[in-house]
């Protein structure tokens, strides 16, 4: 049995995702398995409610038609290592900002159980 399975079967895997209810298996690096396994979260879940209190902190976290994007607004970096390629978005958020990035990262769609967490809080627009 290798490191991973071994690890694994300390903390008690398989067991289901309190949120859920998938079956996780923790095969991840030591301390995300120490993380899923405490919170009883799989994988999916626990990206989520991390996600959850990036975005009540981070005024770069926009939620847009149910899509999760993070922005990078002051980016230098080169074009080609943007979110993107470098593509410009310009965000307006309910409370009246504009926030205008060529560094914007995709972070997938929000599942329906985080939609009361994770609401749009923002419109693509030109």
């Amino acid at each position: 049995m290798n490191d991973t399975c071994q690890r694994a079967k300390e903390l008690g895997a398989p067991f289901n995702c309190q949120i859920c209810g998938e079956e996780e298996r923790l095969m991840y690096v030591k301390d995300r398995q120490e993380l899923l396994a405490h919170h009883r979260l799989c994988f999916s879940c626990c990206f989520w409610v991390e996600r959850f209190f990036r975005h009540i902190s981070d005024r770069t976290s926009f939620i847009v038609e149910g899509e999760a994007y993070i922005a990078n607004p002051a980016s230098r970096a080169p074009r080609a290592h943007r979110g993107h390629g470098g593509r410009v978005f310009r965000f307006h958020t309910k409370d009246g900002r504009i926030v205008i990035s060529s560094d914007v990262w995709h972070q997938g769609t929000v599942p329906d159980q985080f939609r009361h967490l994770l609401p749009d809080n923002a419109t693509l627009g030109s």
